[in-house]
């Protein structure tokens, strides 16, 4: 369009652009900010909002085989019955986790040896209001005397769920769909593998071009056992699995078959440490609780003795977690810029200020220059206070080098804009309210599991709110020192076009330039 223009067009177009950028640089009026109403702290409620009202007991499973866990969360559903079942996973080999969400994929969709994908499938819709399965990872937390640590790098959870629901007249139905859908589904069906794959594959082609995910899993899984088997699951070595296990199931059928039976009988025989997780009011509640020791007690017995597989994180260049610059081309016009890497270290403490700060960035220096002024659709800071890794991201982004340098000048702006009492007190109430977000009646249930799961209390979250609530200006410029280490150990990846890439490579220092390599 600039071609048209004469030499007075681009000259006012010019003089615009710099009056927009000056404009949007500048601070709002403090005058104008003051008509705004807002609340203040001391509106804040002191106490952590009450956790679902969770009663945790332990059942023996039929023949000596063990326990299971059994989490009831009585929540006023109107005569419905929420169900998660948890097998633990580790049974599973560590080369087969790759295979695990294929393996969701078919037992959710495929049919048993009594009726076919189609009569199945229908059995679900009419007597439940949904049933699906799949594995879930989640990186732990370390404990000390007053709350969580930073967890060891191979510390976590790992489950495969079975998740449903229904009505109380329907809880039986329920609990015998699920447990067939545990032992009972009929994974010889080639076809419908070769369906799955190719539709997968051609999903996650789409989804890597207009989607930051495959740089931030990319990253994080140089960092922790649960980021790598979250990469190994959900990230760009997916694709080259999948493009394996298709070369197989249309070339060597028995031998993945084979796997998928292994996996599965990994999975169901591992009762002894299974979690049910039941949400439901009083009266639904009675109506399902008669039905968790069938469940449990149809789960075979694991045939072999030997231990369970050791998931070991296993870090790069003997255990010294070197950066690395990717820069992943794709076909696109836009970027995703990532930035990742661990600021505390297992053992540590971190103060719930710290959600404070992340969440502040993410809506004021980070949302100004990467967002207003450079034209991202977004740009956020995530932070985990289980694993201590921050994560800086952009998305849709036109600029790569300019955002870098964004992220490495955070530290920087932290200590030259010391809050004021009033910014401190926004900061503090945006984070108190994403604490305190309403959740559906089966979100509090799924929370109760997973706060089950990572080991968190009442008390851990009360620590955790006072801090919030206690969080200075001092905090902010302390964590400057933290976000200052991603500087030179922090990884990057980039997804963008062949031509974004070496031009930002053209404005990289030497060290910092990004490695590129076609993905699709």
């Amino acid at each position: 369009m600039t071609a048209q223009l004469d030499a007075n067009g681009k000259l006012r177009v010019l003089q615009e652009t710099s009056e927009l950028r000056a404009a949007q640089a500048a601070a709002d009026d403090p005058a104008a900010l003051a008509t705004i109403p807002q609340l203040s702290t001391s509106d804040l409620k002191r106490e952590s909002a009450p956790a679902a009202p969770t009663e945790t007991s332990e059942i023996s499973l039929a023949g000596g085989r063990g326990t299971a866990t059994l989490l009831t969360n009585e929540l006023p559903t109107d005569g419905i019955v929420y169900l998660d079942i948890a097998l633990p996973m580790q049974g599973v080999a560590i080369e087969d986790v790759p295979y695990l969400p294929l393996l969701g994929a078919m037992v959710s969709s495929f049919g048993t040896s009594a009726h076919d994908e189609t009569t199945f499938s229908r059995r679900i819709d009419a007597q439940t209001g949904g049933l699906s399965a799949g594995p879930q990872t989640l990186p732990t937390p370390g404990r000390s005397g007053c709350g969580f640590t930073v967890g060891e790098r191979d510390s976590m959870s790992a489950y495969w769920m079975v998740t449903g629901k229904a009505t109380t007249e329907k809880a039986g139905a329920l609990f015998g769909l699920a447990a067939e859908m545990l032992t009972d589904i009929e994974l010889d069906n080639r076809n419908r593998v070769v369906e799955i794959l190719t539709q997968a594959l051609s999903s996650m082609q789409s989804s890597v071009v207009s989607s930051a995910a495959a740089a931030t899993s990319l990253l994080q899984a140089r960092l922790t056992l649960a980021g790598q088997l979250d990469e190994a699951m959900e990230g760009l070595s997916v694709m080259a699995t999948y493009r394996h296990a298709l070369d197989q199931a249309r070339d060597d059928w028995p031998s993945l078959l084979a796997r998928l039976e292994r996996m599965r009988e990994a999975i169901v025989s591992q009762a002894d440490g299974a979690i049910v997780n039941l949400s439901a009011d009083a009266p639904s509640m009675a109506a399902a609780l008669k039905h968790v020791p069938a469940l449990l007690d149809g789960l075979p017995c694991a045939e072999s003795t030997s231990p369970l597989s050791r998931w070991a994180y296993v870090p790069t260049e003997s255990g010294l977690l070197v950066p690395t610059h990717q820069g992943l081309q794709v076909p696109t016009q836009v970027n995703y810029v990532a930035k990742c890497g661990a600021i505390y270290a297992p053992g540590e403490q971190v103060s719930g200020a710290t959600s404070v700060i992340s969440r502040y960035l993410g809506t004021s220096y980070l949302w100004d220059q990467v967002r207003v002024q450079g034209g991202a659709y977004g740009c956020s800071l995530g932070f985990s206070q289980i694993d201590g890794i921050a994560t800086y991201s952009s998305y849709r982004d036109p600029n790569v080098a300019r955002t870098l340098g964004t992220y490495d000048t955070t530290g920087d702006y932290l200590r030259t804009n010391r809050l004021s009492a009033a910014d401190l007190s926004k900061a503090i109430i945006g984070a108190v309210g994403a604490l305190d977000a309403p959740q559906s009646v089966y979100g509090k249930g799924s929370m109760a599991l997973r706060r089950h799961m990572l080991g968190v209390t009442l008390e851990d979250r009360q620590v955790w709110r006072d801090q919030v609530l206690g969080t200075t200006a001092d905090d902010f410029v302390n964590f400057a020192e933290r976000l200052d280490k991603l500087i030179d150990s922090g990884s990057v990846a980039v997804v963008a076009s062949e031509s974004a890439i070496a031009d930002a490579n053209g404005v990289l220092p030497e060290g910092k330039r990004l490695e590129a390599r076609r993905i699709l």
